[in-house]
């Protein structure tokens, strides 16, 4: 109904693609509704690894910050402040990249490839996905490799990486109650 109407306005670009998007937007909401918990699971393995990374990069940081910075000194309060802080601007500035990690471990998980291969492509897209905002909002012209940004960076990439790899990316099997060994 909606393409109808599209063309009968001769706007179809548009409108075409508004009607592509919520197309493959209403797919993964079906998926969601009516699979059989593969999206669901890709759902939650998306967002435990999303949700490490953001969490926990912050003590990273401030770990790595003191390494290279042993003698400032920044305080219990300044610690925690930084981590809250750090914590609720990456959760914000990293949610375009969390949508699309999980359309694509959405798009992965029934796919007949092994469990390795998944994780190592996961684990290609997670590190572009956490490498391109740090690009994107602190690149300079001059000098985009100072050590601070290197210590944000790997902390990020660290995490999301051995998240892709801890967590479990397909549900466990049920099994069925076994049969009795002696009959």
């Amino acid at each position: 109904m909606y393409l109808d109407s599209c063309i009968a306005v001769q706007t179809s670009y548009p409108c075409l693609l508004v009607f592509i998007g919520c197309d493959i937007i209403g797919h993964y909401v079906y998926c969601w509704l009516h699979a059989e918990c593969s999206m669901k699971q890709a759902f939650k393995y998306s967002l435990k690894v999303w949700l490490t990374s953001v969490i926990i990069s912050p003590a990273l940081i401030m770990t790595g910050d003191k390494l290279l910075h042993p003698n400032d000194d920044i305080g219990f309060n300044g610690f925690f402040g930084f981590i809250g802080y750090a914590i609720i601007y990456g959760l914000v500035l990293t949610i375009p990249c969390s949508v699309i990690l999980f359309l694509f471990v959405g798009s992965l998980v029934n796919r007949k490839i092994t469990e390795f291969y998944k994780r190592l492509m996961i684990s290609i897209l997670a590190s572009i996905l956490t490498i391109l905002p740090f690009y994107i909002l602190f690149h300079r012209d001059d000098n985009f490799l100072d050590w601070d940004l290197i210590v944000w960076v790997f902390s990020y990439l660290a995490l999301i990486i051995a998240a892709v790899w801890l967590y479990r990316l397909e549900p466990k099997p049920i099994i069925a109650a076994a049969a009795p060994l002696c009959e």
